[in-house]
């Protein structure tokens, strides 16, 4: 900053105000589009497993992710700890299992039927993390292989599956509390190779058939112990993937007749309608998909010609699949998670290995983080069915960062367990339908000891009415700026960004601080927002006609203050605070008290 600007912002002790009003802003889930968007994207390759491993099951407690099982992993288990990344061996299960299914229920995995090698088996079993230790349960009625699982008000529900060369259409339930299964009534198809979901506490099953595909679709309501059939997929699909998002379930992919399918379709219990979607970039089976923010992720899985590397996102709102970065390794029957928006791809046939995938999108109307004294204020937009957020911390830019705040039901929160001078690194994830976000862009903050405003300044505010928003400004260069450090003291009565720009959020007063990057050039301002400024428009920065309010009372118009601008050709105020812009020009405006004493004062600056 050049010295001519420097003393002319020492001989002035508040800002150049100016308005803007602003539209809506975006939130974390916005489109992805790699051309043209500021997106961090790729595949890492992680530490790999010690064992290869397909046909096998994955699960994820407190951000770890448990691999189980599977073809070349017979009866062994093992954990990923994502801030090391490290696997380490775990207890193994009593007996080998591929082709099975596993469940978690109060931080415990259970591990049901599947084939030892010899044949299939009705066993199961659940470990607990906390002890490392396997422990026997009852056996399932009969022995299960291709078979789903679903756990709904604590019990697990067993459905369907293969077994003594016939496929099932048979059902069972298990209660933790009483080690015991119930038999329940049969779907009205026999199914493997299929999906299920669970929405409002009723289980959806979809497609399979024989194997080779199935187009039907039925709901099972565990308080009837009924199954009840639904509209028909537009598509046969066996081996294919689900997800569930706002309460409408969308079916991807799959395998029909040995070739890999690239349709979509969604469905709608309420409506009780299948609606075709934008296909798949690639037809793909034995896929796996993750949901971040809205979005569809598709990943690998065989097209029937051979295994797959590709991947690719689907977006809801726009009815388009987009190309991402491909894999390293081409996979099929494998797993994959997610934790913290990463998906991690893991194993698959003939493979041990691991790759982790992030997609981090820029955004200015993000979280945003503040310093204050012994605190830092966050603010952050809101997720669309948001029902909480989760805000995460650390002292590394990237993290590893630990959960410091649950079940925050605002877009604002303070980390009041901070140490002035340290700098401390944030990301906040959104549970949108009972799962987590992927992680919004990170924010960062020193909180420092407090420097007290001058008296001087203290008493004029300028007024904002809630939801409106202006510029402040420290020269006529507005990307001047942008060079500045923004604050606000209450960031929920009102926000500032980097670029000057103050929100204002609910009533109250705050007081918004700009600091120069050398520290050697700070300066304050009082805003106050009202619910209702009458008839006096916001408008520091004015053109000719245009007025402006300020106030030295909390609006209440009773202290007995004197206005005087320096040039009443430029501006007039009223005995009100009423600013009225005469001519082009740059004013300083001053308010006495009945002492004669400046009490603040502003700059207002009118533009033809």
């Amino acid at each position: 900053m050049s010295k001519k600007v420097l003393q002319r912002l020492a001989t002035c002790i508040c800002f150049i105000l100016c308005v803007l009003f602003l539209g809506q802003v975006t939130v974390f889930a916005d489109e992805v589009n790699p051309e043209t968007d500021n997106v961090k994207m790729g595949w890492t390759t992680l530490a790999p497993m010690s064992k290869t491993r397909y046909y096998f099951q994955t699960e994820v407690i407190d951000e770890k992710i448990y691999a189980i099982g599977g073809s070349g992993g017979g009866s062994t288990a093992e954990v990923y700890d994502p801030t090391t990344n490290s696997w380490t061996t775990l207890a193994p299960m009593s007996e080998t299992r591929y082709r099975f299914q596993t469940e978690v229920i109060d931080g415990k995995i259970y591990a049901i039927g599947g084939n030892n090698g010899r044949g299939n088996l009705s066993s199961a079993e659940v470990y607990d993390p906390t002890t490392n230790s396997w422990t026997t349960l009852a056996n399932m009625s009969e022995a299960r292989i291709d078979f789903q699982t679903k756990v709904i008000d604590g019990k697990l529900y067993a459905i369907g599956g293969y077994n003594d060369n016939r496929v099932l259409s048979t059902a069972e339930v298990y209660d933790p509390t009483t080690n015991k299964w119930t038999r329940l009534a049969p779907m009205s198809e026999a199914r493997k190779n299929f999906q299920t979901e669970v929405i409002d506490g009723k289980l959806y099953a979809m497609g399979g058939g024989n194997g080779n595909g199935s187009n039907s679709a039925e709901v099972y309501n565990p308080t009837t112990n009924k199954w009840t059939r639904l509209a028909n997929m537009s598509e046969y699909r066996a081996l294919f993937q689900t997800e569930v998002i706002n309460g409408k379930i969308y079916a991807i992919g799959g395998i029909r007749i040995n070739y890999g399918i690239s349709s979509a379709e969604v469905y709608d219990p309420t409506t009780n309608k299948w609606t075709t979607l934008a296909p798949m970039v690639a037809g793909r089976g034995y896929l796996q998909s993750e949901v971040i923010d809205g979005k569809i992720y598709a990943i690998g899985g065989n097209s029937g010609r051979g295994n797959l590397s590709s991947a690719e996102v689907y977006d809801p709102t726009t009815n388009a699949w987009t190309a991402l970065a491909p894999m390293a390794a081409e996979r099929s029957y494998f797993q994959s998670e997610e934790i913290n928006g990463k998906i991690y791809a893991i194993g698959g046939l003939n493979s041990s290995s691991m790759e982790g995938y992030t997609v981090t999108i820029s955004s200015d109307n993000q979280l945003k983080a503040t310093g204050g004294d012994s605190k830092v204020n966050l603010v952050w937009d809101a997720i669309t069915d948001a029902t909480s957020y989760t805000v995460k911390r650390s002292t590394t830019a990237g993290g590893p960062y630990t959960t410091i705040a649950t079940d925050i039901t605002e877009t604002s929160y303070t980390d009041t367990d901070v140490t002035n001078g340290t700098t401390y690194y944030y990301i906040i994830t959104a549970i949108v339908d009972g799962r987590e976000s992927g992680n919004s862009n990170e924010a960062s903050a020193t909180p420092e000891a407090s420097q007290t405003p001058p008296a001087s300044d203290s008493k004029l505010k300028v007024v904002l009415e809630v939801s409106e928003a202006l510029r402040l400004s420290v020269d006529d260069d507005l990307n001047i700026n942008t060079q500045m450090a923004w604050t606000s003291s209450e960031p929920t009565v009102a926000t500032v960004n980097e670029k000057g720009i103050v929100t204002a959020l609910a009533p109250g007063n705050t007081i918004i601080t700009v600091k120069s990057a050398d520290g050697s050039y700070t300066d304050y301002i009082n805003v106050l927002v009202v619910e209702n400024a009458d008839d006096y428009r916001l408008a520091i920065d004015l053109k000719v006609g245009e007025t402006a309010r300020l106030t030295a009372d909390d609006f209440t118009n009773t202290a007995n203050i004197t206005w005087a601008p320096m040039d009443s050709s430029i501006a007039n105020v009223t005995t009100k605070g009423k600013v009225t812009a005469l001519s082009k020009g740059l004013v300083l405006i001053s308010a006495k008290d009945t002492d004669g004493n400046i009490i603040g004062r502003v700059y207002v600056r009118v533009r033809e």
